[in-house]
């Protein structure tokens, strides 16, 4: 299966060849991939010379912005990430890389085999979405986020223990302007409801505080910005969905 970036992904890249007009990328996180950012996708400004602003086998951080599977290009950019995204998408890259290597040193001191240990990686983003996700939720919930999974007995037990002493619990905060109109004669209680129904989220706490119309702030908790972030995603549309055959204008602005 032909796996790659999905557009407006974030993704790590490498610098391999500079041209007047553009850089070839490799994808660090795509096997055998390789994306172009275009001169004027670089640098917000005007740029005289190219070699200013990137170097060859430097890497960085860009955002997928257009994918033509036909042609099997994948265009990039960088100017369109800010600083906060890239120190997220470096701290997430990171934390993985050391999700990976903790599991591996278990692997190996419970006597596994190379592809026995890839298996267990491989079921464990199945059921958590990424290695750091799994360690976080084993290192809190112990066996209950492993009883689905069968793994062999030494590897869960080091696997618990491992994960509560190497994983650090952090917050992960998203806050941000939420626009929201609904164009009916009872849009003031349509919106009032619809808030007030959709505060809870598993894994996340959501707060709502009421600015003005139309606008509110919103802040969301969570113990990472995956989880942050997909809370935010899925808030989004249960708004859509309480005001679905109603005339709305719903947008967020999120604050640095």
């Amino acid at each position: 299966m032909d796996i790659i970036p999905e557009d407006g992904e974030l993704v790590i890249i490498k610098i391999k060849k500079i041209l007047p007009y553009g850089a070839f990328c490799s994808l660090e996180e795509y096997t055998n991939k390789e994306g172009f950012v275009h001169i004027s996708e670089v640098a917000s400004r005007w740029i005289k010379n190219i070699h200013e602003f990137i170097s060859e086998g430097k890497t960085d951080v860009a955002k997928v912005i257009n994918i033509d599977k036909q042609k099997g290009q994948i265009d990039l950019s960088l100017k369109q990430v800010t600083e906060t995204e890239k120190k997220r998408k470096l701290d997430s890259v990171r934390r993985e890389r050391r999700a990976n290597k903790l599991i591996e040193q278990v692997g190996k001191q419970t006597k596994l085999k190379e592809k026995e240990i890839e298996d267990i990686k491989t079921e464990l983003i199945a059921n958590f979405e990424d290695l750091y996700s799994a360690l976080e939720e084993i290192s809190t919930d112990e066996k209950g986020a492993l009883k689905d999974i069968k793994l062999p007995k030494k590897f869960e037990e080091m696997l618990i223990t491992v994960s509560k002493n190497a994983i650090k619990q952090s917050k992960a905060v998203i806050k941000g302007i939420l626009s929201f109109t609904v164009y009916d004669s009872e849009g003031v209680d349509i919106i009032q409801k619809s808030l007030g129904k959709i505060k809870d989220f598993k894994n996340a706490k959501i707060d709502i505080l009421y600015l003005g119309a139309p606008k509110y702030e919103i802040r969301i908790e969570a113990e990472d910005y995956k989880t942050a972030e997909k809370t935010l995603e899925k808030f989004i549309k249960k708004l859509e969905e309480k005001t679905a055959g109603k005339i709305v204008d719903i947008s967020f602005e999120k604050k640095k």
